[in-house]
Order: C-alpha cells, then sequence, then structure tokens
C-alpha cells in the first residue's frame, strides 16, 4: 500500500524521502481495517506500507494477495503522470469504492466533478474478471480504465481482445 492514515489524516509513502525515519510509526494505520501497519522500504522492493504478521485486513480480502513490485510500480508511474500532466486533478491510491466491494487501485477526480476509475493489470487476468471488475464499477456510475502490460496476459484474453 502506498497509503495509510497517521494519527487519523491519509498519508502518501511517497511524500516522503526517508519514511522509516520521518514517519511515528506508533500512529500509523491501515486506512481499511485499522490495524497497525510497518513501514517496508529497502533495496529490492518499492517502499510501502504493510500489515504486521497475522493481521487480517479487509484490503486483502479484496485484493486477494499482496502486490507485486512490478504492479505498485506501475501505480506509481500512473499517478506521476497524472500529477505532471493534469496538477489540477485529485488522484488517490487504493480508494475503496462500489459499496466497499472493490479497492480501486487509481481513483481520478476533475475539478468539473468527472470521476474516474483506474486499474492496472500486471499479471494474467481472466477476460471474466475483467469484465466482473468493469461492470462493478460501471454499476456504480465510474467510468473504468485499464492499463495491461500485455506480455503478461492470459492467452484466452489475447484472443478474445
Amino acid at each position: 500500500m502506498f497509503t495509510a492514515l497517521l494519527n487519523g489524516n491519509v498519508i502518501d509513502i511517497y511524500d516522503y524521502e526517508r519514511p522509516k525515519v520521518e514517519i511515528d510509526k506508533a500512529g500509523l494505520t491501515c486506512k481499511f481495517c485499522d490495524n497497525q501497519l510497518t513501514i517496508k522500504h529497502g533495496m529490492i522492493r518499492e517502499k510501502h506500507f504493510a500489515h504486521l504478521p497475522n493481521n487480517g485486513c479487509a484490503y486483502y480480502d479484496l485484493i486477494g494477495d499482496i502486490e507485486s513490485p512490478a504492479h505498485m510500480a506501475l501505480k506509481r508511474w500512473v499517478y506521476n503522470w497524472y500529477k505532471a500532466e493534469i496538477p489540477e486533478v485529485y488522484i488517490e491510491f487504493e480508494k475503496i469504492l462500489c459499496e466497499r466491494k472493490r479497492i480501486a487501485d487509481l481513483y481520478v477526480q476533475y475539478p468539473t466533478g468527472f470521476e474516474e476509475v483506474i486499474e492496472c493489470q500486471v499479471s494474467r487476468i481472466t477476460v471474466e474478471k475483467v469484465l466482473d471488475r468493469t461492470l462493478c464499477y460501471w454499476d456504480y456510475g465510474f467510468p473504468l480504465f485499464w492499463i495491461f502490460d500485455s506480455r503478461l496476459a492470459s492467452e484466452d484474453f489475447k484472443r478474445e481482445i
């Protein structure tokens, strides 16, 4: 996760150059389940917030797995692109939408009030899962834009598109 609550306020780990030093971990909690979080920032994986071992969370129940470094990097790249190209846009990582049925990789709101959702996909996914997620967002009025790493799409998915 790139975002967390620090003493009740949403923070983005990328607002900190040295998060392990700059952030008071005592007040750091998950914005989905309120469990305590820790900070991961080393040489191998991208910096992020993580749950302590054996902590259940609605976030992981919804996404079904820990995000890969490639997925986290793509989300960060898209976020940075929006901030650079459309600085007046409000963009948020990991936002729960659709009556808590989905967590959007990125939620975008323009000054006009127009909202959209962006899903970044770097692992194999079936057409059924793409349709299920897309329809869920559409049912709640959110246009959904997918960003795929096509090298990893399943063969069935490639045939259908």
